[in-house]
């Protein structure tokens, strides 16, 4: 019981907030234009790469192998959508709604970052 961590009853519960947009995504720039619209980042992941600092740089994801992803950025206290291979978006019927969960929970690490005041993050590394 004693590796066992107190659970803090006065935390309150963070839901993220829904996201409404009438906007389709058909390409990348759909998708910046409703990062826009909503609040995130959009970016290819060479610009994503080039964002973060040399010692993030080391845990960030492979460009290889992986379509798409999000981070809550650390840098930029920003959710980012990082976007690989622009033909996943036609590939993929229900993209949006793919999105907005996934970005829903990274607005839920921003929201969880303002409560915790200026608290240094780091990207974790994937392998781990």
């Amino acid at each position: 019981m004693k590796y066992l961590k107190r659970f803090e009853l006065f935390e309150a519960i963070i839901i993220p907030q829904k996201i409404e947009s009438d906007l389709t995504i058909n390409s990348f720039d759909d998708l910046v234009e409703y990062g826009k619209q909503n609040e995130f980042d959009v970016v290819d992941y060479d610009d994503f790469h080039n964002s973060l600092t040399d010692a993030d740089k080391k845990n960030a994801p492979p460009k290889v192998g992986v379509p798409f992803f999000a981070l809550f950025h650390p840098e930029r206290k920003v959710p980012m959508f990082v976007l690989n291979d622009e033909r996943i978006i036609q590939r993929i019927p229900n993209f949006k709604e793919i999105v907005d969960d996934i970005i829903g929970h990274e607005k839920i690490h921003k929201e969880q970052s303002i409560r915790k005041g200026d608290v240094e993050y780091s990207l974790p590394n994937p392998i781990e």
